[in-house]
């Protein structure tokens, strides 16, 4: 058949023409005529993972494995893709709540007040403070949060593990400058205090 036909490699091109790798199918070394109608030893003329050694040269490598430059469409590509969606598209809300609960015991909260006046503030609560909270040790915490627009506020977090699911968390901050302290019992003159759900 033609796929005899591609043996035109000198055998002597090699230094030794009778080493044979067991990859090789190609029989090794054989024969074929010239046009003048002489033997001549000739080996596979076809692609090689490694060439036999060649007389000061060595051994050349011709094939080398070629990967894509992308995944896109491959096997590992569409299962990264599923466990995105399942991750961050949301679908299941008893998969997000689950998530937000691990990135939170992992990472803390953060917290943004937001006011009237064009600004907000920040506050952050731990991991250590969180689990506490979630674990009934403490019933609130208090922090400062961030300053905005030359001011910060006390804020009181408190999480209520007998409450309807959604409303365990709370949240009360003093609408005046932590600076002059915390107003425990609601507004005392320019002190209020607002409540939120968190």
């Amino acid at each position: 058949g033609r796929q005899n036909l591609f043996y035109q490699t000198p055998a002597s091109f090699f230094k030794d023409a009778t080493n044979v790798d067991p990859a090789d199918t190609s029989g090794g070394v054989t024969y074929v005529e010239d046009k003048n109608g002489k033997e001549r030893e000739v080996r596979a003329s076809g692609h090689w993972i490694l060439f036999p050694e060649i007389d000061g040269i060595g051994e050349v490598r011709q094939r080398y494995p070629m990967f894509p430059v992308h995944e896109y469409g491959s096997t590992i590509w569409k299962e990264t893709k599923a466990v995105h969606e399942i991750l961050v598209g949301g679908k299941s809300p008893a998969l997000k709540s689950i998530l937000e609960e691990t990135r939170w015991e992992a990472y803390g909260a953060d917290l943004t007040l937001l006011s009237g006046g064009g600004h907000s503030h920040e506050v952050h609560i731990s991991p250590a403070q969180l689990s506490r909270l979630k674990d009934g040790k403490i019933t609130s915490i208090t922090a400062v949060s961030t300053l905005a627009n030359g001011h910060d506020h006390f804020v009181k977090v408190s999480y209520n593990r007998t409450a309807p699911p959604g409303l365990e968390w709370s949240l009360d901050y003093c609408t005046m400058s932590a600076k002059k302290g915390w107003c425990p019992n609601m507004p005392a003159g320019d002190c209020s205090q607002t409540s939120a759900g968190v």
